[in-house]
């Protein structure tokens, strides 16, 4: 389309409209939960573009890789479909994010989240990223497509802004094993700890303020993980196997 080339295979050209989004930059402190003993503003100035130096436990959990993405849900090969059409959610939603380049990398993730939320255009946005091949578990999320398309338009406006792709992942959550209570949230790693970008909660934080709740899945655009909650002193061979039946349910594997 003239005028226009995929914003997460390259740069953008073309017209742009501004939003009414006025407010954005009021908001650009975005404080955490207050079981959260630190804030967005507290977080140092890493240099979000660069992989993280070694690994921290994301909601403390243990973890293990169980592959990529495209490799484990592997997307129907179709005919080139095209790029989706630029709308005026999609053309003012790029145009934000031109505006938060200049802003340093916590300004940019406050702008992005608060943008977001309760935005009429999300669908829209979301359809730009449709053709990404590790993107297949979200077309299996059964629990509200609209959840999955507000983490990834998370996540897909952030790598925009040049963070490092081993810095942000989608994340499944889930609430005692409730079936009803699954909902994903863009976790981001920054100054060696992960905030929580949660569509429907204004603020942005910690992962240690969802001591309730209990991350089973996760993924980026270079691999899955499962994850499960170890009790102290006991070996984590039940929590694992718990993680794993819930993946094998939720994604449709069948019995683990």
């Amino acid at each position: 389309m003239p005028g226009y080339s995929n914003p997460f295979s390259g740069s953008f050209t073309g017209p742009h409209t501004w939003g009414a989004i006025g407010h954005l930059f009021e908001a650009l402190r975005a404080e955490a939960a207050p079981e959260a003993d630190w804030t967005l503003d507290s977080l140092g100035a890493e240099n979000a573009s660069l992989a993280p130096r070694g690994k921290v436990r994301l909601f403390d959990c243990a973890d293990k890789i169980i592959g990529p993405p495209q490799d484990l849900f592997a997307k129907p090969q179709t005919e080139a479909a095209g790029l989706p059409p630029v709308t005026d959610a999609v053309a003012a939603w790029l145009d934000m994010l031109d505006r938060l380049r200049p802003f340093k990398t916590k300004g940019q993730i406050a702008g992005v989240h608060r943008y977001l939320n309760g935005l009429d255009g999300l669908d829209e946005i979301a359809e730009t990223a449709r053709n990404l091949t590790w993107t297949g578990p979200l077309d299996r999320f059964r629990n509200g497509p609209r959840r999955a398309r507000a983490a990834l338009t998370r996540y897909v406006s952030l790598r925009h802004l040049g963070l490092h792709t081993d810095r942000l992942r989608l994340v499944w959550m889930n609430n005692d094993g409730d079936a009803d209570d699954d909902w994903i949230v863009l976790a981001v790693l920054l100054d060696s700890r992960w905030l929580v970008l949660d569509h429907f909660h204004g603020d942005i934080a910690g992962d240690g303020a969802y001591p309730a709740a209990t991350p089973y899945f996760s993924l980026n655009s270079h691999h899955c993980a499962l994850h499960w909650r170890q009790a102290p002193g006991k070996t984590s061979s039940k929590a694992a196997d718990k993680a794993l039946n819930l993946f094998a349910e939720r994604f449709r594997f069948g019995c683990a």
